[in-house]
């Protein structure tokens, strides 16, 4: 927010509070949660998904012990 102020430019939806927050997301609402903007994301998912399992697996087969620990 200090960037913005500092150089007198608007906030986004997700900075905004109040009427303002209200009416923008009320908009926004609109195009992200429409069926055809989540039938296109679900393959981005997906994908991703599927890269983490596949990456979970490589780590249980290198770990010789047949599970995935990690440390956080």
């Amino acid at each position: 927010t200090s960037y913005r102020d500092y150089r007198n430019r608007k906030y986004g939806v997700l900075l905004k509070n109040g009427e303002d927050w209200r009416s923008n997301r009320v908009i926004l609402n609109k195009e992200v949660i429409s069926l055809k903007m989540l039938e296109n994301f679900v393959p981005l998912l997906d994908d991703v998904g599927q890269d983490f399992v596949t990456r979970v697996h490589k780590k249980i087969a290198r770990s010789g012990q047949n599970r995935w620990t990690t440390d956080l």
